[in-house]
Order: structure tokens, then C-alpha cells, then sequence
């Protein structure tokens, strides 16, 4: 069926083997999704400040890490625009190199997600040990630090293996 792929035409291509996705509309999606669970986080961290102290420390992670995602979001949207708009950024040996550098990055950052959350969890331990006027918002803060980490760890293996792959150019 496919002896005579050589010989047919662009869209007759296409019709058998579909394009690759762009690494850059991934980009996009990817910057997209993290603006907007972030958002999301952002409100709850918010919310969690109208109970008690630990929901309260809780929730001031939840901003504070919404306040970084977000930012890495709206960057990471210009940087892409910007990348994506260079003469030789649609080349398969490019977008090739952007897949491999954005799963680096997410597979990095899974690691430090795991050290987020043992650094969280001794946080939440030792004020839970050392007791004090504020032991309940720190204790707040460490399993705030355990939630956000447990949660960007799952975003950045998800997303490191959905990273479209490319052929490697010679």
C-alpha cells in the first residue's frame, strides 16, 4: 500500500501520515494550561485566608507559587512568539531540538518537585514539633509547600511525556 509513497502527492501525504504537531503550538498550550490552573490555584489560596491558621499557611503557598506559575506562564507565552516567529524556527531539525529542551526542563523540574515536597514535609514536621504561638501556619506552609510540589510534579511528568517527538536530522 505504502510502496509508492514517494510518488504521491503532498496532500496525499498528509492524508496517510498527519502532520507532526508543532513544538510551538504545544508551546502554546502548555503556557495556556499554566496560566489558567494557576488562576485556579490563586483563587483557592485566597479563599483558604478566611479560615483557620494552617488552611490560612496552606493558602498563602498556593499564592505565592500561583504568583511564580503565572509568571513562567505569561513569559513563557512571549518567549514562544518570539522563538517561534525566527526564520528557521519550523525546520524539523529545530522544532527536534525544542522537544528535547522542553523535556529536559519538565523531566528537571519533576526532580525539584520531589525536593519541594521532603523540604514541604520537614517544614510542616518540625513546627508541628516545636509547637509556639504559630506552629499551626507553619505547619500550614510545609503541607501547602507538599500540595504545591505534589501538584507541579504531576503537571511536569504529564506534560514531559506528551511532548511531541520529532525525527533526529543528520
Amino acid at each position: 500500500m505504502l510502496d509508492n509513497y514517494l510518488e504521491l502527492t503532498q496532500q496525499q501525504r498528509r492524508e496517510i501520515v498527519p502532520a507532526q504537531p508543532s513544538i510551538w503550538t504545544f508551546y502554546e498550550k502548555l503556557s495556556r494550561r499554566l496560566i489558567l490552573w494557576n488562576l485556579v490555584n490563586l483563587g483557592a489560596g485566597v479563599l483558604l485566608q478566611g479560615f483557620t491558621s494552617f488552611w490560612r499557611g496552606l493558602g498563602a503557598q498556593a499564592i505565592g507559587w500561583s504568583a511564580v506559575n503565572l509568571a513562567i506562564g505569561f513569559l513563557g507565552q512571549r518567549g514562544n512568539l518570539r522563538r517561534a516567529a525566527q526564520p528557521e524556527a519550523h525546520t524539523p531539525t529545530r522544532m527536534a531540538h525544542e522537544a528535547r529542551k522542553i523535556r529536559a526542563i519538565l523531566w528537571l523540574n519533576a526532580g525539584l518537585d520531589i525536593l519541594y515536597m521532603l523540604g514541604g514535609w520537614r517544614w510542616a514536621r518540625r513546627a508541628a514539633q516545636t509547637g509556639g504561638e504559630n506552629a499551626e501556619f507553619q505547619r500550614g506552609m510545609g503541607m501547602g509547600v507538599v500540595v504545591q510540589g505534589a501538584l507541579l510534579f504531576i503537571w511536569d511528568v504529564i506534560n514531559a511525556l506528551i511532548v511531541p517527538r520529532y525525527p533526529k536530522e543528520d
